[in-house]
């Protein structure tokens, strides 16, 4: 693996990655990932790349945005959308968030982040998956979630 980190000026961040991992079979996996990052005192946002080949396995390929602004001494706002370019064939083994593994997909995440304390952050979060149609022309549902982060820094 490698990666590689360039700081052009103190706000923004590149960060290129790339690994691969020998695997049992013909599933041998290599991943290339690209981010782009900007950064002030109440602003910042960051666009991401994924690309992993899995030999005989699906391919995943996704591009990742977030942005955060500051709305109070205390309050964020948090944005995220992520597209899986190509479908997830694991994603409904993912307990927590699950996806359709039939076709592709775009996530949404919106959420006001309050600072407790200086270790403490909660989070309300609604996230929203929407997917594309299928080969036979079904579109799955679209998948609706309330939740709550809880965040504790023990730095």
């Amino acid at each position: 693996m490698g990666a590689l980190t360039w700081k052009p000026s103190p706000r923004w961040i590149v960060d290129l990655y790339a690994d691969f991992e020998v695997l049992t079979g013909p599933t041998d996996r290599s991943t290339l990932q690209a981010f782009v990052g900007y950064k002030t005192d109440s602003f910042r946002w960051g666009v991401q790349y994924s690309n992993q080949d899995r030999q005989e396995d699906p391919p995943l390929e996704l591009a990742s945005a977030f942005v955060v602004g500051r709305v109070g001494k205390n309050t964020t706002l948090v944005g995220r959308v992520d597209r899986l370019i190509q479908p997830s064939p694991a994603g409904n083994n993912i307990a927590y968030l699950p996806f359709d593994p039939s076709v592709p997909a775009t996530f949404f995440i919106g959420g006001v982040e309050f600072r407790v304390s200086p270790h403490l952050f909660i989070t309300p979060n609604t996230v929203v998956t929407t997917y594309d149609r299928n080969d036979q022309g079904v579109r799955p549902r679209t998948d609706f979630y309330l939740r709550v982060t809880f965040f504790l820094n023990l730095e």
